[in-house]
């Protein structure tokens, strides 16, 4: 569902979410606990405001967006193949 619009001249858009958002607000009347939006909108700036709204930031990163496309690297090593170990906080190499 658009609940928003926002037009800028800006070459790019990735640093709109909070005047997108405010206008959402005043549209809706209410406080979504979630957005989704493209890659391109993860943006520190962008993740922070919404933190700091309490809002949900649903947005797939790169990494997401080459392995939805079958676009991945060749090189075996590239970032795409490592493994994040949340409870370690650690990478995990392709080869272990």
């Amino acid at each position: 569902m658009i609940c928003g619009v926002n037009a800028v001249q800006n070459p790019t858009d990735h640093y709109q979410i909070p005047a997108l958002m405010n206008q959402i607000l005043v549209n809706l009347q209410i406080k979504p606990t979630k957005i989704s939006a493209d890659t391109i909108y993860s943006t520190l700036a962008n993740l922070q405001y919404l933190e700091e709204l309490g809002i949900t930031a649903l947005f797939p990163i790169k990494q997401q967006n080459r392995k939805n496309s079958g676009n991945l690297p060749d090189n075996p090593f590239a970032k795409d193949y490592f493994v994040f170990d949340e409870y370690k906080n650690d990478f995990i190499c392709p080869n272990n």
